[in-house]
């Protein structure tokens, strides 16, 4: 029997719920299904994020002594578990801005007869006739090629139905520049995030961050800046998801380091460490970018998105309009 195999005979919802964690953790990374906003890969928090979501949506964990009625051993419950996460992920890819476009490509950029579609080792696009090497490059850099494709725009934008030709023709254009760019094939998802992060004024407008832009005079300074704030959240998200739990619950307090004993419940030297230590990760990681401040700013919207107001504190000031004018650990 399987090292959790006792749970199913015992009812242990705490037996289940290891085992759960194994097979979402199975399944996550051997798909190409995107983890959840703020991280860039299937870490084990983005995995406990996912289960969290999952067991919230089917009303608590009884769910999974459900199980118990409908199989008869362990392989069995496996199964029934497996295919369980696999159309959570499948309802959530399909709900999210992200999902949407990625299934509106199939048919975009499939009834174009400049791309080409692969199925395995996973989903991707090439262009006809390109190498057939899979990209294994930073994603900023598709970034980065999507906007430097000027001229195209999407006027309007359908949330059902056919995508208008104004829509599909700055879609397969700029899907065409990243594509020559990364002389290989892209990963479907990470086509979409790109496409998404060039578009997504038009298409999720609901998502965009607000841009804030300071001493501006340029008519263009807005549309020269945007691909900079797109490549330094995708900058912040990367970082933020080679940090701790315990580094991430810092992150909304590193430009207010005296409102976090509080806020976490810790001392004031734990605290006053804590902020050190992730102020110095934040230092190392954008030491060299030219973008430093817009991804220490998108990486305060990820922290304070996260976070619940604490009794007594309410929300931290900086969360109402992160900015950092007001320098870390000042």
């Amino acid at each position: 029997m399987h090292d959790h195999g006792w749970w199913l005979f015992e009812g242990d919802v705490d037996g289940a719920l290891a085992l759960l964690r194994r097979l979402a953790a199975q399944v996550t990374r051997t798909s190409s299904f995107p983890p959840p906003a703020g991280y860039s890969s299937w870490s084990d928090a983005a995995v406990d994020e996912l289960l969290v979501e999952m067991i919230d949506k089917k009303k608590g964990v009884a769910f999974l002594l459900e199980v118990l009625t409908t199989v008869d051993n362990q392989s069995s419950a496996e199964r029934y578990l497996l295919v369980t996460i696999e159309n959570f992920l499948k309802d959530q890819a399909k709900s999210t801005a992200h999902g949407k476009l990625r299934a509106r490509l199939e048919t975009v950029l499939g009834n174009d007869s400049r791309f080409h579609a692969l199925t395995t080792p996973d989903r991707g696009w090439r262009l006809v006739g390109g190498p057939e090497g899979w990209w294994q490059g930073e994603i900023t850099t598709l970034a980065r090629a999507a906007f430097q494709v000027r001229g195209v725009s999407i006027p309007s934008w359908n949330r059902a139905g056919p995508t208008p030709r104004p829509a599909r023709e700055a879609l397969t254009t700029v899907a065409a520049a990243v594509l020559t760019v990364a002389a290989g094939v892209v990963r479907a998802e990470d086509l979409s995030r790109v496409l998404l992060e060039r578009f997504r004024d038009a298409i999720a407008p609901e998502t965009a961050e607000e841009l804030v832009v300071d001493d501006v005079d340029e008519p263009t300074a807005g549309a020269d800046s945007e691909p900079e704030r797109a490549l330094a959240s995708i900058s912040a998200e990367e970082l933020w998801a080679s940090f701790t739990p315990e580094q991430r619950a810092v992150v909304p307090y590193l430009i207010a380091p005296e409102d976090a004993p509080a806020a976490l419940g810790i001392g004031s030297r734990e605290a006053e460490a804590r902020v050190a230590q992730v102020i110095e990760l934040v230092r190392l990681a954008t030491v060299d970018d030219s973008r430093a401040e817009a991804v220490v700013t998108s990486l305060l919207h990820l922290g304070c998105a996260t976070i619940a107001p604490v009794p007594g504190l309410g929300r931290p000031s900086q969360c109402e309009s992160p900015s950092t004018n007001r320098r870390m650990g000042a």
